[in-house]
């Protein structure tokens, strides 16, 4: 049968027909395997994905260009939800290149809706034209539009040509679809700016743990203010809120103007237009108008989680400091081994720490650095001095920081006669170091495995207590205490692949002390 998309759901799993459609934007020689989650649309301006199986490439569908003409699409009707609060996703999966062949039209204009953002809110996706929007807050590849009755993202892409200013005001016209379980302006919407005005200004509403819910829930761009510290991935502008909760907060793609590298690692406030939720509905995300240091709090942050010193002719190591609104910062030795330990000085921006001898023990010496303000712990690093190596035995220290750049994935060191290797296996990340934590990541059911000896005892420093002990699985020997001990030519560490608090635990590796035998 011929069935509209929004009818979909009628159908599920059932062969059906969308009478004429085209794809969303004009599309550059992309096959439906590399484009395997194609946006199309309706005369009438409904969307919905082509979908094809990410293996296809090898099919004679997989191999077809996608045409940017119109015509009849055939295959299996699918509404795909991933939780009961998501919004679905319609789509249709082609069984092969005859049931696209029909795209041999010339292409349609859809003809736009009149009306104001909040009527678009109202009545949902379609295409749309809002007239007299000013441009109230720009990304790298969006902006925000508000009229006299809401705000809504248009986004434009990385690449966009036209030039778009902060109270620009606006005609918008094109496809609306949802992103993140918010509605847009698609790619393909065309924007015209008819005048130069002012952004209004606007009273933010302070985003915490009694409303953040009710915010995302409300599904609408409304302008917030948040606070928390600002982390850099890459590319990627993160915050840690400094209240509970189960969310984390992001920066889409911020414009220079803004001079955010500057605040990187430093808690801060950040008021912006709140646009929904990214990365499996986790991030909280702001198109940023505002970026200010938070000076409210004393704070400060060590730039390594963990130090480890060698059993032997341990030398000093340095650790940075960042710190703000803390003058008289105290720097102490607290554990139980503290008496192993000395703070040999220290500046404004680093900690220089001596282990006070060699380690004759059988046991490595734990202590922690920490820097206090008025009896208050800020921040903290934990300290590890290697047990001695016992009998024949010859031990490798392998200190993740000094083996690989930031952003290796799959790593592989040798070291002596010693060979370390990672695999992803089913894991949805492969093990990958991050230089600005310096720990290797292991994720579910990555793998870790040291060979090339026979090995007595591994004795694992973790950034962190709660990413220790996260091996569920371990080839032969014994585990515990973040300490494999065991006689094996080959041992595999299996990432525990349950979840702990909604969230897939990692094992974030700083480094390995490794004790074998020739």
């Amino acid at each position: 049968p011929a069935v509209s998309p929004a009818d979909f759901a009628d159908y599920q799993s059932q062969y059906v027909k969308v009478a004429k459609a085209q794809t969303a934007t004009v599309l550059d020689n992309k096959t439906y395997s590399e484009e395997y989650a194609a946006k199309f649309v309706t005369v009438d301006g409904q969307s919905f994905e082509v979908r094809t199986a990410k293996n296809a490439n090898d099919t004679e569908y997989g191999k077809t260009v996608i045409s940017n003409q119109s015509g009849p699409v055939f295959g299996m009707a699918q509404v795909y939800q991933k939780s009961a609060d998501a919004t679905p996703g319609i789509q249709i999966s082609p069984r092969n290149a005859g049931d696209v062949a029909g795209l041999t039209e010339e292409r349609f204009t859809i003809e736009s809706t009149s009306g104001t953002i909040a009527e678009i809110l109202e009545k949902g996706e379609g295409s749309y034209k809002i007239e007299n929007a000013t441009v109230v807050a720009l990304t790298q590849r969006s902006f925000v539009a508000k009229d006299a009755t809401g705000a809504i993202l248009v986004y434009r892409g990385f690449d966009a040509e036209e030039k778009i200013g902060e109270g620009d005001v606006v005609t918008i016209d094109g496809l609306v679809e949802t992103y993140s379980g918010m509605l847009q302006f698609a790619q393909s919407a065309t924007v015209t700016v008819t005048s130069t005005g002012s952004v209004p200004a606007e009273t933010a509403t302070e985003v915490n743990a009694s409303n953040i819910q009710s915010i995302i829930d409300a599904e609408k761009v409304v302008y917030v203010k948040i606070a928390g510290e600002l982390i850099k991935d890459q590319t990627y502008y993160n915050l840690t809120f400094g209240f509970e909760t189960n969310y984390g907060g992001s920066i889409d793609a911020p414009i220079e103007s803004l001079g955010i590298d500057a605040f990187v690692g430093l808690p801060v406030e950040v008021e912006g237009w709140y646009t929904g939720m990214t990365k499996s509905s986790t991030l909280f995300t702001v198109v940023a108008t505002k970026v200010a240091a938070n000076t409210s709090e004393p704070f400060a942050k060590f730039d390594k989680e963990s130090l480890t010193f060698a059993a032997e002719g341990a030398e000093p190591q340095t650790v940075g400091i960042t710190s703000q609104n803390a003058a008289g910062l105290k720097f102490e030795i607290e554990g139980a081994n503290k008496d192993k330990f000395f703070v040999k000085s220290y500046t404004d921006k680093t900690v220089e720490v001596e282990a006070k001898g060699d380690n004759t023990s059988d046991a490595a010496y734990k202590a922690t650095l920490v820097a206090k303000l008025n009896d208050k712990t800020l921040a903290s690093v934990a300290l590890t001095q290697s047990a001695k190596a016992t009998g024949d035995e010859e031990v490798v220290e392998v200190v993740f920081a000094n083996e690989l750049e930031d952003g290796v994935t799959n790593p592989v060191i040798e070291k002596g006669i010693l060979t370390i290797t990672t695999a992803k296996n089913d894991g949805n990340n492969p093990p990958k170091y991050y230089g600005n934590g310096e720990a290797l990541r292991m994720y579910a059911a990555n793998t870790l495995n040291v060979s090339g000896a026979t090995i007595t005892k591994i004795e694992f420093v973790y950034s962190g207590d709660e990413y220790a002990n996260s091996f569920s699985e371990i080839s032969s020997g014994d585990y515990a205490d973040s300490v494999w001990t065991g006689s094996a030519d080959d041992v595999t560490f299996t990432v525990n692949p349950e979840k702990v608090n909604g969230k897939n635990l990692q094992a974030r590796i700083v480094s390995m002390t490794i004790t074998y035998t020739k």
